[in-house]
């Protein structure tokens, strides 16, 4: 029972990503999200008018995607990329040795076993 409470809590999870259609970044988010089975509401952004959440959320750079997930915004597409896979278990997205790896994430690479 506790793995189905556990469900139900993670499916009433507030997922919001703020981005633009068109940018490479947000739609890798995206795709992630869909890969995982996430329910997300997609907020629009106007690039040349930002939005007072989107400047809240990412106060440093002021740029998308962000995905805020109960209220704690994540910035960043492969931060947020890496996120989704700590968070929601399954199919991993990134490869682990990506992952596991010192230094930059997309630095990393697999070596051959």
């Amino acid at each position: 029972m506790n793995n189905s409470l556990e469900f139900i809590e993670k499916m009433a999870d507030e997922v919001k990503l703020y981005g633009v259609e068109i940018s490479p970044f947000v739609t890798r988010v995206k795709i992630a999200l869909n890969l995982k089975g996430i329910n997300y509401e997609f907020i629009q952004e106007d690039l040349n008018n930002k939005s007072p959440d989107l400047l809240k959320y990412n106060p440093v750079y002021n740029k998308v995607p962000v995905l805020v997930h109960n209220g704690n915004p994540i910035s960043e597409s492969v931060v947020i990329i890496e996120y989704i896979d700590d968070v929601w278990k399954g199919v991993p997205i990134m490869p682990r040795c990506l992952r596991e790896g010192s230094g930059s994430v997309l630095g990393q690479v697999c070596k051959a076993s």
